[in-house]
């Protein structure tokens, strides 16, 4: 009985993967619900992938070129080609996240359509790859979600008020990855089920040598003195960022008042770098978790740290906490530094979709209105500040920086 809770625990790395390339599977009913999901995703796929796959390191994503965002002059004068250059630059953001997430050779599979890359990739799958897996959970979901929400020609566009020249633009979007979705369903008649390969990847993860899943099967431990005892066992072997946050967490919610600053002396360490963890810090020093308690006073910084580094999660909290204060000013600078992101594609994965860059607009749309005009220049003024703080880094880490 033990053998098998161990096994369905090492899963939780494969499942929170499968979940974040948009694929529904087989195992969520055992998915953990210890951390928040913005940190149960692992941060890598490297260590289950093959020998010898081609595979580059996160910095050579950056040497993709990237075609120019449109301005803000061109969405206003001319939409159809704003947004056909929005689509082009955005379509390789998601190819350079591609190669970053799968290394180059699955990349480039993922640009064929759903029925050529099929083959090679479920070849790979079935043969242990975990990104190959994750690639076909991908096509797989692709495919269900084109066929499940074919877009009638009457349908109206689900962002009405959006002011001119951004309404146009977001419904030529829509049109240019309407017709992309009907061409997509056309090459997915031969596209199967990602599930039938993950057993083998399940097996494959699960081999003793593999310090992921030891991770991941410690953190999951109930008993917290084992837990923290086992993972640091295992970090002092294979010094990890995964094996990092997850002690550092299992430390910061301890009843230990030594563990638990111990735990977030850690977390603060890796959170300036790392937006799920600055996340999970704002979260807990906000609210409290388990045995933390609450430091609301520390939060904010944290909080900004994930929102800066173009963390949706982080966001949310950031605009909750300045909504909360009244701070309207701050809210529409975060609101047009968002927008800006979105505007350069920074925000799509798998494929480019118009639903965030219309969130986007009409988000920051609504928090400009309300201003005066020294309100709004204030606004700018913080706009630039964030902007010079933390754009750099966000567009580096979300492959949108060329």
């Amino acid at each position: 009985m033990l053998a098998i809770a161990a096994m369905l625990l090492a899963c939780v790395a494969v499942v929170s993967l499968l979940r974040r390339h948009g694929t529904g599977n087989i195992f969520a009913s055992f998915t953990s619900s210890r951390m928040p999901s913005a940190g149960a995703s692992a941060s890598a796929t490297s260590s289950v992938a093959p020998p010898g796959e081609d595979r580059l390191v996160p910095e050579d994503a950056a040497t993709i070129a990237l075609p120019p965002a449109p301005s803000r002059e061109l969405i206003g004068k001319d939409a159809r080609a704003a947004a056909r250059a929005w689509q082009a630059r955005a379509a390789q953001v998601v190819f350079a996240k591609d190669v970053r997430e799968f290394g180059l050779e699955i990349a480039r599979l993922l640009q064929l359509p759903p029925d050529e890359a099929w083959g090679p990739l479920s070849q790979r799958a079935a043969e242990g790859d975990l990104p190959a897996l994750l690639a076909t959970s991908r096509i797989e979901s692709l495919c269900r979600f084109a066929e499940s929400d074919k877009p009638k020609s009457a349908t109206p566009l689900p962002y009405p008020g959006l002011a001119a020249g951004w309404d146009s633009f977001v419904a030529e979007l829509r049109a240019l990855q309407r017709e992309s979705r009907e061409q997509r369903v056309s090459h997915c008649v031969d596209v199967g089920k990602a599930s039938d390969f993950a057993e083998t990847i399940i097996d494959r993860f699960l081999r003793p040598e593999n310090p992921d899943a030891q991770v991941e099967i410690a953190a999951e431990n109930e008993d917290a003195a084992q837990a923290i005892a086992d993972l640091r066992s295992i970090v002092a072997k294979n010094d990890t960022p995964r094996g990092r946050l997850l002690l550092g967490d299992r430390l910061l919610t301890s009843q230990d008042a030594d563990e638990s600053n111990e735990g977030r002396a850690m977390l603060e360490k890796m959170a300036p770098d790392d937006p799920v963890v600055a996340a999970r810090l704002a979260y807990c020093l906000k609210n409290g978790c388990e045995g933390f308690a609450a430091d609301q006073s520390a939060a904010y910084r944290w909080m900004e740290a994930a929102a800066g580094l173009g963390d949706p999660a982080g966001m949310a909290m950031l605009y909750e906490e300045l909504d909360g204060a009244g701070n309207v000013v701050d809210a529409w600078a975060w609101s047009r530094y968002t927008l800006d992101l979105a505007i350069a594609g920074c925000f799509e994965t798998s494929i480019p979709l118009y639903v965030y860059i219309a969130n986007a607009v009409k988000n920051e749309t609504r928090r400009k209105s309300v201003l005066t005009p020294v309100q709004q220049n204030a606004g700018l003024a913080t706009l630039y500040a964030i902007s010079g703080r933390w754009e750099r880094q966000a567009k580096e880490r979300l492959a949108c920086a060329n």
